[in-house]
Parts: structure tokens; C-alpha cells; sequence
């Protein structure tokens, strides 16, 4: 929250922005779960670059999901910081579907949520990144949310006909990208992945977002 005081960032609105509901958006931590910071080494990273906010120690994911299957929402992750700073963070895409910026706002003491900011020092981080990447002879671009993680909490749209939600949506999703994402383009394709998965699914105790 400091920080984002101290950069006098301005709040933006988002009105073309497919933006994460307050309904998915859990109040207790018990309603979270931790992700290892070196497997979330990506966000960290650009949370500092983009907003330089260096003392992040834990960030968190939602164990559920209210998310209808015919609704598509970005993942919220809670970020926490050594001085008791929570943030939240999301990367929504525009209603075409393309990616949209990366937010964070700020949760108070009492649960209130600030506005969501862009970082301010996004732009200078992208330029020192794109050319540190085209030096090691990479390209340039910074990866964003890996899309496993993001099929894990929101599921995913190629798998919407299915009618899933919540927790059997995310378990559909990574059982898809675990098969090589099969063709389903044909009803019969589609019958064949239903069958697969309703069968996984009978042995799959599918705990904390991964199958077991």
C-alpha cells in the first residue's frame, strides 16, 4: 500500500476489460493456498519491476472457484509483503480476448479493496527486459501467467461446452493441456474426451488444483 502511495499512480477504469467478479474473490485466508515462490518466480519478478514492491513473501491462489463455465474470468492472486502489505494481482484480457494489462490494488486492514493500478514503472521494465532477451539472442516479450496456471483456477474456454464449473472445470482444463490438448472439434471428439475425463476423474482425488 506504501507503495503504491509513494508512486502517486493514478487509477484507471476498465469499462472493455473482462475483470475478475468479487464473488470469486475469496474474504478468509483459509480459502487460500500458497504457491511456492521459486513456481511463482515470474510473478514476483515482475511485481517488483513493474511496481517495485521488493519485499513480497508470500503470493496465494483461491482454492475455489464461483466461475460459471460459460463465463470466462482472470485469476485474482493475493500477494503479501514482510511489512503486512496485501495486494491483489490479476492480468484480465480485452473482451476480444487479447491480453489486457496487469493490475494490482491494494486490500486494506478491514478488507476493503482499492482501485486497481497499472505499474508505473511497466514500460521502463519492458524496455530493459526486451533488451536483455534480443542480446541473448531470444526475442523480446515478457511470458505472462503460464497457462497451466491459469486453466487450473478459471478452467478453459475451448473446454466450455462442457458445462463444468468451479473445481471440475480447472481438473477438466489440465487434464486436456495433460493429453497434448486432443482435437474436440467434432461431437464425436468431444464424446471420446468426455469419456476420458469422466474416467480419470473416478481415480483423480485432484487436490490443490493438481491431479493425484
Amino acid at each position: 500500500m506504501t507503495a503504491l502511495k509513494q508512486q502517486k499512480a493514478v487509477p484507471r477504469q476498465f469499462p472493455d476489460l473482462l475483470m475478475p467478479t468479487r464473488a470469486n474473490i475469496p474474504d478468509s485466508i483459509s480459502d487460500y493456498q500458497p504457491i511456492d515462490l521459486k513456481t511463482a518466480s515470474w510473478l514476483k519478478g515482475l511485481i517488483e519491476d513493474y511496481w517495485h514492491i521488493y519485499n513480497i513473501t508470500s503470493i496465494l491462489l483461491p482454492t475455489i472457484s464461483k466461475v460459471s463455465a460459460a463465463h470466462y474470468e482472470p485469476a485474482v492472486f493475493r500477494i503479501e509483503t514482510s511489512d503486512g502489505a496485501v495486494y491483489e494481482y490479476t492480468h484480465p484480457t480485452w473482451r476480444d480476448r487479447s491480453a489486457g494489462p496487469h493490475l494490482l490494488r491494494p486490500v486494506h486492514p478491514n478488507g476493503n479493496r482499492g482501485k486497481w493500478y497499472e505499474g508505473p514503472y511497466e514500460a521502463e521494465a519492458t524496455e530493459k527486459q526486451d533488451r536483455r532477451l534480443e542480446r541473448a539472442g531470444f526475442g523480446s516479450g515478457r511470458q505472462s501467467v503460464t497457462l497451466e496456471l491459469m486453466a487450473s483456477v478459471a478452467g478453459l474456454e475451448e473446454l466450455e461446452w462442457m458445462r463444468l464449473i468451479g473445481m471440475k472445470a480447472g481438473h477438466a482444463a489440465m487434464f486436456f493441456l495433460s493429453l497434448g490438448r486432443p482435437a474436440i472439434e467434432t461431437e464425436d471428439q468431444k464424446e471420446a474426451f468426455t469419456r476420458r475425463f469422466m474416467e480419470h476423474a473416478e481415480v483423480c482425488k485432484y487436490e490443490k488444483r493438481r491431479c493425484v
